[in-house]
């Protein structure tokens, strides 16, 4: 795994945690 793929791959999880987060709290509320 080169590190361009990491990079993608590290954004594309913070982006998921945080629509999920926003799901979460919406549904909360």
């Amino acid at each position: 795994m080169n590190m361009e793929t990491r990079h993608v791959l590290k954004r594309l999880i913070s982006m998921l945690l945080l629509y999920f987060s926003f799901f979460i709290s919406s549904l909360l509320l």
